[in-house]
């Protein structure tokens, strides 16, 4: 009579390790949810998105598909004004990210959203993160290193922004970013600018008004796009702090007045 004999150790550790590595997907009904999601994100109804994707999360976060789920509902919560529960998910849809891309998409995201709230210290370590991984021509690219020259500019670090702007003009030459860059290159300052104008005459009849009002004002002159402007700008601060802390006196004469960089 033959014996049977149980499968070896060796055998039991092949089955088990195949298992660790099973992934589980997410079923049809659920990657609905997951769809509807994105195409409300994309319509801008934020609401609809984060409960989407909410209700896809209740049953479904462990399956591969999560981390599309708190992606979509970050960028949803942050639209809509939730910086808090947008950075929660974001900093969810990096942490479970399977794939190198969806990696990359909640770094370069949460870097905006650090930059957004002020934290340029953060987004200059989340932009380096984002460029170490990524592709040296990845979609995307240019947008992180413009936001890592931006972040250093906050910084006061103006020769690493530039350094970041010239590599994006070199690797990028006609993305809209490099145009971007090419106005913020070799800046060492900080302005306010109150408005743009085609024709100087009705610039200089701008800066004269708010003149009369009590603010003090320049017109410049800068090629953006393929043409050029004329730029009504107030003021000269040494650092971003100094412009952020005068920001309500100009305001109080520009509601739109923007803190900008300047030669």
């Amino acid at each position: 009579m033959r014996t049977m004999h149980r499968p070896g150790t060796m055998a039991l550790w092949a089955i088990v390790g195949l298992c660790a590595g099973c992934v589980e997907h997410a079923g049809p009904e659920a990657m609905a949810l997951l769809d509807a999601a994105r195409a409300a994100l994309e319509a801008s109804n934020h609401a609809a998105a984060v409960e989407r994707t909410s209700e896809f999360l209740a049953q479904n976060s462990h399956t591969a598909e999560a981390e599309a789920a708190y992606y979509v509902r970050g960028l949803a919560r942050w639209q809509a004004g939730d910086q808090a529960g947008a950075r929660e998910d974001l900093q969810a849809a990096a942490s479970r990210a399977r794939t190198g891309v969806m990696h990359f998409k909640a770094v370069k995201a949460l870097g905006d959203l650090a930059m957004e709230t002020g934290d340029a210290e953060w987004a200059v370590t989340l932009y380096k993160q984002a460029i170490e991984e990524a592709e040296p021509n990845a979609p995307a690219l240019d947008e992180v290193r413009y936001g890592l020259g931006c972040a250093y500019q906050r910084l006061g670090q103006w020769w690493q922004a530039d350094a970041q702007f010239d590599r994006l003009g070199h690797v990028f030459p006609d993305s809209p970013t490099a145009a971007l860059a090419g106005r913020r290159v070799r800046c060492q300052a900080w302005t306010f600018q109150i408005s743009a104008y085609r024709r100087k005459g009705l610039a200089d009849d701008e800066s004269a008004r708010l003149g009369r009002l009590g603010l003090e004002t320049n017109v410049r002159p800068a090629i953006v796009g393929d043409g050029l402007l004329y730029l009504v700008e107030s003021g000269r601060h040494d650092t971003y702090a100094q412009a952020l802390a005068d920001a309500e006196r100009v305001r109080r004469f520009s509601a739109d007045a923007k803190i900008v960089p300047t030669r």
